[in-house]
């Protein structure tokens, strides 16, 4: 399985544990000064699954503030993760927010 970060569109390679959690490693450009806002979002790849991996994803300790996209990409399950903050965009998005070290 695979998840998509919004970041110029990779791909982030994920595993599951012996209890079903997905585990995945975030690598994203950093601003020094700055920081990086971001969302990640999965791409399913067949319509009729959409509310199948939105109801997984619910179900994930931390992860939240799901959203199925509203653009012509509506096969997008957009969400935030728990570990980073989070700020809202000038426009009412919600992103996560990575400050600089």
């Amino acid at each position: 399985m695979r998840a998509d970060c919004g970041i110029k569109y990779c791909s982030i390679p994920m595993r599951f544990d012996s209890s079903g959690n997905a585990i995945f490693t975030l690598r994203l450009p950093l601003h020094k000064r700055i920081g990086t806002q971001f969302k990640c979002f999965v791409t399913v790849r067949h319509a009729d699954a959409v509310d199948a991996v939105k109801q997984f994803l619910q179900g994930c300790d931390r992860i939240n503030n799901l959203s199925v996209s509203k653009s012509v990409k509506s096969n997008r399950i957009y969400f935030l993760l728990d570990r980073f903050d989070q700020v809202t965009t000038v426009d009412g998005h919600a992103n996560n927010m990575a400050y600089p070290e």
